[in-house]
């Protein structure tokens, strides 16, 4: 985990100390979920359902050649979950600052360019909020990050792999993303949680491609 987040950071840097590289602004609509995965013997089931949540942040692209590119970037994005039952009713809204790292391969469509993007992204909790009400128990509130054992809060760190494609015409770049979590964000010694999240956004770049 620690060689992912490393290697993220040093290609982050590496796009953006070269020349000739362009710098955007995105903004985007996450439909956003978690993947629950409790212990069998407990018989536990959760039926999670999505959230919409929000990106927004700057992007960092630099070309390789002519057709590949690397593209990198922070943003805010939100992600999280709902759920509600007979028994219980249940959401939460992480929000994360997070640095994704995206190869890239453009395809010529005329005067625009179709673009492939597959990487990974690296995470980190800074917001959030959270409700639960069951019973005779109700709260709500900031969600508690933090990687102390069975403390009901999250795990602060998040990473994953990212997979999507984008249309590109002139400095406009309309993108869709799945990003699929690979980090247990939960602390409980009974289960997982995974984030899951599409990403519908649009960007604007500053500079032109080399041609």
């Amino acid at each position: 985990m620690k060689k992912i987040m490393l290697i993220l950071c040093f290609l982050g840097i590496t796009l953006s100390t070269h020349a000739q590289t362009r710098f955007g602004v995105k903004v985007g609509l996450n439909i956003a979920n978690q993947k629950a995965k409790s212990d069998p013997t407990l018989y536990v089931q959760s039926d999670f359902k999505p959230v919409l949540g929000f990106q927004l942040g700057g992007i960092i692209e630099r070309e390789l050649s002519k057709n590949f590119f690397l593209q990198s970037g922070l943003q805010l994005s939100s992600k999280g979950f709902s759920e509600k039952s007979s028994f219980i009713t249940q959401s939460a809204n992480p929000i994360y600052l997070e640095l994704p790292i995206l190869v890239g391969y453009g395809i010529a469509l005329g005067k625009a360019q179709l673009n492939l993007l597959l990487g990974g992204y690296a995470g980190y909790g800074i917001a959030g909020k959270a409700k639960f009400s069951g019973g005779t128990i109700s709260n709500a509130g900031k969600i508690y990050w933090t990687n102390e054992r069975n403390k009901g809060g999250m795990r602060p760190l998040d990473f994953g792999l990212c997979v999507g494609t984008s249309l590109e015409f002139e400095n406009t770049v309309l993108g869709l993303q799945y990003g699929l979590g690979l980090a247990n964000i939960s602390t409980s010694d009974i289960g997982t949680l995974k984030n899951r999240a599409l990403s519908i956004s649009v960007a604007y770049m500053f500079g032109k491609k080399s041609k």
